[in-house]
């Protein structure tokens, strides 16, 4: 896929805003993980671009996550985090899942697999379902 037709930051809080308006948490984080792998292998001349602060949204924990997991992969390809991507903790934890009532072993499952810099946002979401093929 040409870079100019790759996901940014912008262009997927927008889709997540639009998203979960409509009441599509499933896809919202679908098209979030689809922009890592987007942003993963862009070419690093285009990084910048996915990099500007995106709008919000629309909800406190979904900003969070997202600007969480591009923080996390700034951090794996070795750039700097633009400061957006460092969110202050949640106020309350959330445990991401579409589901509407998780079991507990479930939610064990994913605490279980968060990596540490998510739990300390108060986000419980597994390594696992951050990752696309």
């Amino acid at each position: 896929m040409a870079d100019e037709h790759r996901l940014s930051s912008r262009k997927t809080a927008a889709i997540m805003r639009r998203e979960l308006a409509g009441g599509d948490p499933d896809f919202a984080f679908r098209v979030m993980t689809s922009a890592l792998a987007d942003f993963r292998h862009t070419h690093p001349a285009n990084r910048p671009d996915f990099l500007v602060p995106p709008e919000s949204t629309g909800s406190k924990r979904w900003d969070t996550l997202l600007a969480a997991v591009v923080g996390r992969e700034c951090d794996r390809l070795g750039i700097p985090r633009p400061p957006w991507t460092k969110p202050e903790p949640l106020a309350e934890e959330w445990v991401v899942t579409t589901l509407a009532a998780p079991s507990e072993q479930w939610i064990a499952r994913i605490r279980a697999g968060t990596p540490e810099e998510f739990s300390r946002l108060g986000l419980w979401v597994h390594a696992r379902d951050l990752e696309t093929l």
